[in-house]
């Protein structure tokens, strides 16, 4: 996002325009056919429909783009289905993002499933992911994600080699 909102942006040392900013923008953009977001973490599907306001000096964008059903993002090898997902848009190049996805993890170690969501939530520039499942706390399910199981083994085998030395 960051990047992006640099983008647009005159260069610093760039004297400001004043015929750009004599340009005025109303413009709105519905994204009737989705868009295709396709790489080695994700294969999204997007849609919406956004409006441009301010000046050609500086774009505003107002709108929400929805990350459609049934896409795919990939965790630590994990393969995750997006249920929900939106980029809302209100006048600056920093969007506020709503994500969640799913998918059932096995816990190898107890042998019990996990259903386990991938929610991402708040300013595109700082929101975090993080995990959830069901009676699980969140280092769980974050272990359950990135290990497999929902204990973290190398931490109990750090421990019982302390105890052992001592």
């Amino acid at each position: 996002a960051a990047a992006l909102q640099q983008s647009v942006k005159a260069p610093a040392d760039v004297a400001p325009s004043p015929t750009l900013r004599a340009v005025g923008l109303d413009l709105a953009v519905a994204i009737d056919t989705p868009i295709v977001v396709r790489n080695k973490l994700a294969s999204l599907e997007i849609g919406g429909s956004l409006a441009f306001r301010g000046d050609m000096e500086t774009p505003l964008p107002f709108g929400r783009v929805e990350i459609r059903q049934g896409g795919r993002i990939s965790v630590s090898g994990r393969e995750f289905t997006t249920s929900t997902g939106a980029l809302s848009y209100e006048g600056t190049w920093d969007p506020e993002v709503s994500l969640r996805a799913e998918r059932r993890i096995r816990d190898s170690d107890k042998q019990t499933d996990h259903d386990v969501s991938l929610v991402f939530e708040g300013s595109l520039e700082t929101a975090q992911p993080r995990f959830q499942a069901a009676g699980l706390s969140t280092s769980e399910a974050f272990s359950l994600v990135a290990t497999g199981r929902t204990t973290n083994t190398s931490a109990i085998t750090i421990r019982s080699n302390e105890r052992s030395t001592r």
